[in-house]
């Protein structure tokens, strides 16, 4: 009987999970994320940093993206604007492609692309940055977390 109810359990989360689409996303994100920065060296050896992210994002019904954020490596800040898109699939799991750059430089964007979950009962997006243009590398864990179902009802605007 235990082992029914926990099958039944079972196959209701995932029903739920699979019900998940961009209209869920859509809102205002407080976006944190921190980890190490991984920078490689002429010698051959790998220095590591701090690196914090802190900024608001805004997902629309679409699944593009456009926000900003102070970035910190080890203890130098920088302001960055970003735009992309979210791709959702199965089960709430999904990727963020975003194309990022320091405001007011004019220089080349970089392509970040994470991978995330998203907690529908929390709001929540927990994420890992899977890929980055640049010659760095990175460990990151961040979370967008919701502070408003509306699209652009708060802006990092530094």
């Amino acid at each position: 009987m235990i082992r029914f109810v926990l099958a039944l359990a079972l196959i209701g989360f995932t029903a739920m999970a699979q019900n998940c689409n961009l209209m869920m996303l859509t809102g205002t994100y407080a976006v944190s994320y921190q980890g190490t920065v991984l920078i490689p060296q002429q010698d051959g050896t790998t220095s590591t940093l701090p690196g914090l992210i802190l900024g608001v994002f805004s997902i629309n019904r679409d699944g593009t993206f456009n926000g900003g954020a102070t970035v910190n490596i080890g203890g130098q800040n920088a302001e960055y604007a970003g735009t992309g898109t979210i791709d959702l699939g199965r089960g709430c799991v999904g990727t963020i492609t975003m194309n990022m750059g320091v405001k007011g430089a004019g220089g080349p964007l970089s392509q970040e692309v994470d991978r995330f979950v998203f907690v529908p009962t929390e709001n929540e997006l927990h994420v890992m940055q899977y890929s980055f243009s640049m010659p760095i590398g990175a460990v990151v864990l961040g979370t967008w977390k919701r502070i408003s179902p509306l699209p652009n009802a708060a802006v990092w605007d530094f």
